[in-house]
């Protein structure tokens, strides 16, 4: 009986030291020695959150936070290659390090103009000059919430782009073709002039996270860009001037068009599920979708994730394609590794562009606009 009821303390002891432990952690408290021993305080210890960030003009950017907040200080520094590098070196040698220098204003600061919305839960922070179209920028500050808890963030952003073509996405391949450079590639058609800065095309089932940002590059109206989703061999060469014939090689080699511009995403592994997925095309400025593709195999009744669901239903929210339902989709039920998914009557949507017939706003779609073709039959760059 003295051994149980010894056991039985010893566990009553563990199982009240660890609940303090537990009630410590996830209570708002702090705790201070006094003279008579521990108090415990009570109050606000939680520090405000981002909650998102947008560029919503060409000299300013916009971020909410989860509570009310006031800035005590912001600059925009524009990002450059010795903005991030050499910062072992220079403390050996004892300067300060480039990105260290930047984060302080001391090298190419913007200072910024600070506003506020929603009851100081939006902060709109606008900057002296104009950023460049397409340009890498990074936002340092501190904010402050009432009872004096703060956190110091740092945003990367592109500078914002007013002139965004019309654009849709006009093919995918989701596969890779063993033993070759044939990788997975999404191609996108201009219906009108522009600049691709801030486009970015992700694949729901990825994560938007891992998406192919797209650079600040000039397109002229009816031009087709092959977005090659991942490097495979040594001709992986961005297109983003007038020639588009420097990317070496062939679409039997790895998928290259020497009339389309080849754009190579920073990645060596496979992506974009070939059975289900969801593909956008979206604006980052923005954050709306400019276009999307839908497909999966026949009879499929469910997604099946809950991220691929949620980017169908924006995709149908948003006006693109008429359903979310995953039956009534664009089919992959004959999929392979040598096919892909192609649009019908591009060049069409394009005529009617340049004659003013196409209303504005995103493009409707449905499963009857896409159809599987050969990579034999269909080649890169080549638009229907």
């Amino acid at each position: 009986m003295r051994t149980y009821l010894k056991n039985f303390c010893i566990w009553l002891a563990q199982v009240a030291g660890i609940s303090a432990a537990v009630l410590f952690a996830v209570c708002p408290v702090s705790c201070k020695m006094t003279d008579e021993g521990l108090k415990v305080l009570t109050g606000d210890y939680i520090s405000p959150v981002i909650e998102s960030y947008s560029v919503p003009g060409a000299s300013s950017v916009s971020i909410v936070f989860s509570e009310p907040v006031k800035i005590t200080g912001a600059v925009v520094t524009p990002v450059t290659d010795a903005s991030s590098a050499g910062d072992n070196d220079s403390a050996e040698n004892g300067t300060a390090a480039p990105s260290l220098k930047a984060a302080s204003g001391v090298d190419g600061a913007i200072p910024v103009v600070i506003s506020y919305n929603g009851g100081q839960k939006t902060v709109i922070l606008t900057a002296s000059s104009e950023f460049s179209v397409g340009a890498s920028y990074e936002l340092y500050g501190e904010a402050e919430d009432d009872a004096g808890n703060t956190v110091t963030f740092c945003l990367p952003f592109t500078g914002f782009n007013s002139r965004i073509p019309r654009i849709i996405i006009t093919e995918i391949h989701p596969g890779w073709v063993s033993g070759s450079d044939r990788c997975e590639f999404v191609e996108l058609y201009a219906l009108t002039a522009g600049n691709l800065a801030g486009l970015k095309v992700a694949s729901a089932n990825d994560g938007e996270d891992k998406g192919f940002v797209l650079p600040p590059v000039e397109v002229q109206a009816g031009e087709v860009i092959v977005l090659h989703m991942r490097k495979r061999g040594e001709n992986c060469i961005d297109e983003t001037g007038s020639n588009l014939a420097l990317a070496e090689g062939s679409e039997k080699e790895n998928y290259v068009s020497d009339t389309a511009r080849d754009l190579w995403a920073d990645n060596e592994k496979a992506c974009l599920n070939d059975k289900e997925d969801v593909i956008v095309l979206e604006n980052t400025f923005s954050g709306g979708l400019i276009d999307a593709v839908l497909y999966s195999q026949e009879n499929t009744t469910a997604w099946k994730n809950d991220a691929i669901g949620r980017m169908a239903e924006k995709a149908a929210q948003a006006g693109i394609w008429n359903s979310s339902e995953p039956s009534a989709v664009a089919s992959t039920d004959s999929m392979t590794a040598t096919k892909t998914l192609v649009r019908k009557q591009c060049t069409a949507l394009y005529d009617a562009v340049r004659k003013g017939t196409l209303a504005e706003g995103v493009i409707p779609q449905k499963a009857d606009n896409w159809y599987l073709a050969s990579s034999k039959e269909v080649s890169p760059g080549a638009v229907q």
